[in-house]
């Protein structure tokens, strides 16, 4: 599935307008995936992450060199504070000096999900579209950024208020570009991947239970972190086929993101996208539990599963009416509507309207330290 010359195919063109290619070894100079798209020799504009190794820089700029690809690499910082409408347009600008091809010389980008996020949003507005190459370099973006459609920049104090539905051309994800990944950067990607599995994969569920994930770093180069990645991967995309554009508001894949913009956005101590959505996770079973919707005994197996998956379970200190405005923004974003995810049981969903501040409040107060929930 993983070697060079025949990477495996998880979405392709026919069905999505775009293909996701699981490639391993994406540098080595037998591998031409980075050169899709284009002429070679010839000349690529490269955004890059400005938190991978220099070891990985490096070997990106061989790996052109030895194609006698001429290239400008832009290096971005990592993280939400790249995602701005300033950075965007500092990219269009960088684009037109290179004087690019906008139609035989895509752009790679290559790196975590807010750098995939705020390259892929420049590149769909210069010129009304240059095709794009998305190259993922955290277990988050493999599963979230690098998946779908969307690009977006944050503004106002809201994440991705201001984006585009713009399909890539090709997506790759090699594993090996995994290495040496922090623990809490693989932990937040494991966020991602348990919303996939509450929401509507329940055998995913079965596979993160069996995972041994005492050593983080370690287990996201294993075989069996591939296989997790690629059926979340997987299942994801068959939530996106045929509403990749969200002309359907009502989705699953929304789970976890009703209230996790609040904890993303506290001023004193605000967390990684995947840790928000974790606790978003438990806040809403917790919801489901108090309406007799779950099972108690699939509460305690997600609980049970986030602790040793090393994610909060607790909240942090704050205001319930942040927490609410949230779920306010979300209606609005959602056309009116709550269009809340309620896991029934693991691997099952139902939706709601009708949540209100009370009920949520209660469930807060559940999850608050020293509850003992």
């Amino acid at each position: 599935m993983t070697d060079p010359g025949h990477p495996a195919i998880l979405a392709n063109n026919d069905i999505f307008g775009y293909e996701i290619r699981v490639s391993r070894g994406i540098l080595s100079p037998d591998n031409l995936s980075l050169l899709h798209g284009g002429p070679v020799p010839g000349r690529r504009f490269v955004i890059v992450d400005g938190g991978l190794s220099e070891r990985l820089i490096d070997g990106l700029t061989d790996y052109f060199a030895a194609h006698s690809m001429e290239t400008r690499i832009l290096t971005l910082p990592g993280g939400e504070a790249c995602k701005r409408l300033e950075v965007s347009g500092d990219i269009v600008e960088q684009l037109e000096h290179f004087a690019l091809d906008r139609r035989n010389e895509p752009v790679v980008i290559i790196g975590g999900g807010a750098v995939l996020d705020v390259g892929a949003f420049a590149a769909s507005i210069y010129r009304r579209g240059v095709p794009y190459i998305r190259v993922p370099t955290t277990l988050l973006g493999f599963v979230d950024a690098a998946v779908g459609v969307k690009t977006a920049v944050n503004h106002l104090g809201l994440k991705n208020l201001i984006g585009t539905f713009y399909e890539p051309t090709l997506v790759l994800l090699d594993q090996t570009l995994l290495r040496g990944l922090p623990t809490r950067q693989v932990r937040s990607g494991l966020g991602e991947v348990m919303k996939i599995a509450v929401g509507c994969d329940p055998v995913l569920f079965e596979m993160l239970e069996a995972q041994d994930i005492s050593n983080a770093t370690r287990w996201v180069s294993s075989t069996s972190a591939m296989q997790v990645i690629v059926r979340t991967v997987e299942s994801m995309l068959r939530q996106l086929q045929g509403n990749l554009r969200e002309s359907e508001l009502t989705r699953l894949v929304d789970l976890g993101h009703t209230f996790s913009p609040a904890f993303e956005n506290d001023p004193v101590a605000p967390m990684l996208h995947g840790e928000a959505v974790a606790l978003d996770l438990v806040i809403t079973a917790t919801i489901a539990r108090n309406r007799n919707l779950m099972p108690a005994t699939d509460l305690v197996r997600l609980l049970k599963l986030m602790r040793g998956l090393g994610l909060p379970i607790e909240l942090p200190t704050l205001d319930p009416e942040a927490v609410w405005r949230s779920v306010k923004e979300r209606t609005r974003h959602r056309g009116g509507r709550q269009r809340l995810p309620l896991p029934r049981k693991i691997g099952h969903c139902v939706f709601v309207d009708d949540l209100t501040p009370d009920e949520l409040r209660s469930a807060l107060i559940a999850l608050s330290p020293g509850s003992h929930f």
